[in-house]
């Protein structure tokens, strides 16, 4: 690879013959990982190190670089033509052995049996094992890991509106309709996206965005989030599978409708925080890019994925799995109804959050806070006298304010004052500038 770098030109495929020794074998290492208790975490650390240097080198270096190819159209009893140069590398137990002119490539295409993997899927192997070993040995993690967690973009106001009218974005969602999701399956593992929105982002390339960082447009490098959801997304998966190991002598036995119940309440209510289950990666996306937020969108479709293939698998204890007899969503959320012309995040999503912290704890009261929604939410107007909160300081109320426009709305980039205004402009105690250079500061 480095050689590649040097000399400007990208090997894109890499044909190992694996009898002898896997290739980064990903289960392997899982399984050794979760089963032994290792000491020596020099060793730890020099893998570390080499799989960051490689997942730096896709990511950073070889995204400009041309292809590197033949000088003369390759061909063998295996492959019938290929202009695209490629390594041809037999593994065995104590060393690697490279077949590097065109003649032993030809005999290594002709007498071994080989898999072929391409430097992106390379890239993403060693993305998943640093992401394994970092999380068991935290004290191994390299210097420079947590550059990807200052990625941070702003999609324009009209960025979806402009997609939508694409044909990959129909595409995209013909086949949610279809499916219930947009699949990629990478490393032998299927992920699962939920929206046509997020499909766009993590599918589609050369699509530009406001860097909050460099403070410019530029490109997008999709494949850097595609690896971010892609590890979350395994993430949420195991995390599911580890936290409920459930069997069939679980979900048919005597505390089969107790965890039934559970599972229900975490999927449809309050699995993410207190208003939203994990299913919420079916009904939303995000309007920013961060590494936080997809890693969140892919850790939560992961568990969502295990979710559906259980009750698709049991089809019959589930089949009032999506109807609620209990109260955990507020009849309030019913009884009274606004339409929400501020922003993009759902009516009743914006009423359960203000009604758990305003009025649930005693601060507003449900009428006023009705009065306010429709105001602010549905009318945007300004009122002649404003609401008045009791029982909190004024730095537990930006707090809520704040969390609204970060957590809820997802922080849209250009935003910030009009989302002050929610509260500057409607509650006694606050004006919009100081609410404004707060949410800066956090920003």
């Amino acid at each position: 690879m480095k050689k590649d770098l040097e000399d400007g030109k990208v090997t894109v495929n890499y044909f190992f013959c694996e009898t002898e020794c896997k290739f980064l074998d990903k289960v392997g290492i899982s399984e050794y990982l979760t089963e032994t208790r290792i000491e020596n975490k020099s060793f730890l650390k020099s893998i570390n190190k080499l799989c960051l240097e490689i997942i730096d080198l896709w990511n950073k270096d070889f995204q400009d670089l041309p292809d590197r190819k033949f000088d003369e159209t390759f061909h063998s009893n295996t492959i019938i033509f290929s202009e695209l140069y490629f390594h041809a590398i037999y593994l065995k137990e104590d060393k690697w052995q490279f077949f590097s002119t065109v003649s032993g490539k030809t005999e290594f295409t002709n007498n071994y049996d080989y898999s072929s993997i391409q430097i992106a899927e390379i890239a993403q192997r060693c993305s998943l094992i640093l992401n394994w070993i970092t999380s068991a040995y935290p004290e191994t993690k390299p210097k420079g890991i947590d550059k990807n967690s200052k990625l941070k973009y702003s999609l324009d106001n009209d960025f979806f509106e402009k997609a939508r009218e694409k044909h990959e974005f129909k595409s995209f969602q013909e086949q949610i309709k279809r499916n219930g999701f947009n699949g990629a399956d990478f490393n032998g593992y299927k992920i699962k996206v939920y929206t046509a929105e997020l499909t766009y982002l993590l599918f589609v390339d050369n699509y530009e965005a406001y860097n909050n960082i460099t403070a410019a447009n530029e490109k997008v490098n999709r494949s850097k989030f595609f690896d971010i959801y892609y590890n979350g997304f395994l993430e949420g998966e195991k995390f599911f599978i580890t936290k409920y190991n459930y069997s069939t002598n679980i979900l048919y036995g005597a505390n089969g409708s107790e965890f039934i119940a559970e599972i229900h309440n975490k999927y449809l209510h309050n699995g993410k925080n207190l208003i939203q289950g994990w299913n919420y990666v079916k009904n939303s996306f995000p309007t920013t890019l961060t590494t936080d937020q997809i890693k969140e969108y892919g850790y939560y479709s992961g568990i969502v994925s295990k979710v559906d293939e259980m009750i698709k698998e049991h089809r019959s204890i589930f089949v009032k799995f999506d109807k609620c007899t209990h109260e955990t969503q507020p009849k309030d959320v019913v009884n009274f109804k606004f339409k929400n012309n501020f922003d993009k995040v759902e009516s009743s999503i914006v009423y359960s959050f203000f009604k758990e912290n305003l009025v649930d704890k005693n601060h507003l009261s449900k009428e006023d806070l009705e009065k306010y929604l429709l105001l602010a939410f549905q009318n945007k107007e300004i009122p002649e006298k404003k609401f008045k909160l009791s029982n909190i300081n004024i730095g537990n109320t930006r707090k809520i304010f704040y969390t609204y426009y970060k957590d809820i709305a997802g922080k849209p980039h250009s935003n910030e004052f009009t989302y002050a205004e929610l509260l500057g402009n409607y509650f006694e105690r606050f004006t919009t500038k100081k609410v404004f250079d707060n949410f800066a500061r956090e920003y």
